[in-house]
């Protein structure tokens, strides 16, 4: 394993974002020096290759990845040619966060397999070969390929990132992947649990993956504010009832598990700092810095920050210029 260094500052473009408002968002990102804008595609709200082309197209230099799009939503060919394009348009600035997506859509859509690890490690595999402009016959449940081979391949096939979660998917990432990505509500011991899980099929691969975790960040001057909307924010998500990796690998779950599907309003009172905090960066710019370090210990690589929204909004206006200390105030 190599060396840690610290943590790259990325911002994370979330689908509470208007369209019409993305170009301001990625101009800012680029102008505070974050070192990349990720891309979020929430189905179905706004379009991820659109969006990062014209976030690209609206910059000069800072990177743009995917993060993530489903590898089920479009045809193996449509999102080999979306990806081999921006590449070539953008060299050397574009990535793809790749993986299985949300279930809710896909069952929506009728393209959830069933087999995920598996499936999800073909059309990985199938990516890449479409992206090095192999004439490609494929076959799945969902798709068919027969001929296909892209006119535009990519010259320097850009990184592939996965998004995962479980085990399993943990494990097919690290034997697979250029890069791992953590999604938001990923706790500091959630980070180093999957070190320790991906560590083998490193060794045996070889490398050294690097992890972008995405971290829910509540900002404001007054930290009983930022306090607040992130407690909101983990008594949502503990009422859902939803149990997941992050969540039980978190170190936190004999606290964590009783409180699962009760009442907002119950949970409120029940939630303090060492959980909320453990879940989202929030306080001041300088109370949250502390709480990022956290996830430097852990072994993160890049720190993609994602504010969160209050009653389904961003108020860009007040979040962004604190937003904007955090590349300034961040080792």
């Amino acid at each position: 394993m190599t060396e840690k260094r610290a943590p790259r500052m990325s911002l994370m473009l979330s689908s509470a974002v208007p369209p019409d408002q993305t170009l301001a968002v990625a101009r800012f990102a680029e102008q505070s020096r974050y070192s990349r804008l990720w891309i979020t595609e929430d189905y179905f709200r706004k379009g991820a290759f659109s969006t990062a082309g014209a976030a690209l197209a609206a910059t000069g230099g800072i990177k743009v990845g995917l993060g993530i799009a489903s590898l089920y939503v479009r045809s193996p060919a449509t999102f080999a040619m979306e990806v081999a394009t921006l590449d070539a348009m953008f060299p050397e600035r574009f990535e793809a966060g790749i993986g299985l997506g949300s279930l809710r859509a896909l069952d929506t859509l009728g393209r959830r397999p069933d087999k995920a690890i598996g499936s999800l490690t073909d059309r990985l595999r199938l990516l890449r070969s479409l992206l090095s402009g192999a004439d490609t016959r494929w076959r799945d449940e969902f798709d068919n390929l027969d001929g296909v081979r892209l006119d535009y391949p990519a010259t320097k096939p850009p990184r592939l990132w996965a998004a995962a979660e479980s085990p399993q998917m943990l494990r097919m990432a690290a034997r697979e992947s250029d890069g791992l990505i953590l999604s938001a509500l990923s706790s500091p011991g959630y980070v180093s649990w999957v070190r320790q899980e991906i560590a083998p099929a490193l060794a045996k691969r070889g490398v050294d993956l690097p992890i972008a975790a995405f971290v829910y960040t509540s900002v404001n001057d007054d930290e009983e504010v930022a306090f607040g909307n992130a407690r909101e924010l983990v008594a949502a998500r503990l009422a859902s009832g939803r149990v997941a990796p992050t969540l039980a690998r978190s170190g936190l779950w004999e606290q964590i598990e009783p409180l699962l599907g009760r009442p907002v309003d119950d949970l409120r009172p029940r939630l303090g700092p060492e959980v909320v905090g453990s879940f989202v960066a929030y306080g001041t710019v300088a109370s949250c810095r502390e709480r990022l370090l956290a996830y430097t210990a852990a072994g993160v690589d890049e720190i993609a920050l994602a504010p969160i929204p209050v009653a389904g909004k961003l108020n860009l206006t007040e979040v962004m210029p604190l937003l904007a200390q955090f590349v300034r105030t961040t080792p």
